[in-house]
């Protein structure tokens, strides 16, 4: 698959389940950044995935950085549901606005979510990959 990215088939809601799936796994009642890399780098198959080893760096141990850099949570609910953090918010929009000047409109998908993610550079996955030399 040298120099081919898979199709970004998978849809934000695709992307959200797997995201609060790896919150659940670090016991974090929100979704942030960090939830977001892992949800678009952990499967083999993913646009993500596939272009983060085009750029020479293993996605696994990336995510691992990633995991590392986070301090598990406790558990303990402190609100209902999985609200974002407001950085999370700011990669949702930018990806909400790639989808719109490529015509879709309400159909964002992980290659939105990764280039969005990639955009709003100040964030802790993207600083990670920087310092693994993408």
């Amino acid at each position: 698959m040298s120099g081919m990215l898979p199709p970004a088939d998978r849809t934000l809601k695709d992307i959200l389940v797997l995201a609060r799936q790896a919150a659940a796994q670090q016991k974090h009642h929100y979704l942030g950044t960090e939830h977001l890399f892992v949800a678009l780098a952990a499967d083999p198959v993913c646009y993500a995935h596939v272009y983060i080893q085009q750029q020479g760096i293993n996605p696994v141990e990336a995510i691992g950085h990633v995991q590392r850099m986070i301090e598990p949570g406790d558990g303990k609910v402190l609100w209902e549901g999985h609200p974002h953090t407001p950085r999370f918010d700011v990669v949702l929009n930018i990806a909400h606005d790639i989808a719109l000047e490529d015509g879709r409109e309400n159909l964002v998908n992980e290659k939105d979510l990764w280039e969005a993610l990639l955009e709003e550079e100040e964030n802790l996955p993207v600083h990670i990959l920087k310092r693994m030399g993408m």
